[in-house]
């Protein structure tokens, strides 16, 4: 591998990293430390992720019962 080539992934994996760390640190920040209610690019994006998958195993089942076992 060419040592430039090299030199700029790890300059981007490195700077994506930091970018990501200074994102989650701030919505760290903003949903536990300050007193009032904030809302967070960040968290939103996971809830809505994780709704979405709950949501769509939910649907593949046909009875209440069967929703609920699979919610459960």
């Amino acid at each position: 591998m060419n040592l430039t080539a090299e030199l700029a992934s790890r300059g981007f994996a490195f700077t994506l990293g930091a970018l990501l760390f200074l994102i989650v640190t701030i919505s760290l920040m903003r949903t536990v430390i300050v007193p009032r209610p904030l809302r967070s690019l960040y968290t939103d994006a996971v809830m809505w992720i994780i709704i979405t998958v709950v949501r769509t195993i939910a649907l593949t089942r046909r009875t209440y019962t069967a929703r609920d076992a699979a919610l459960a």
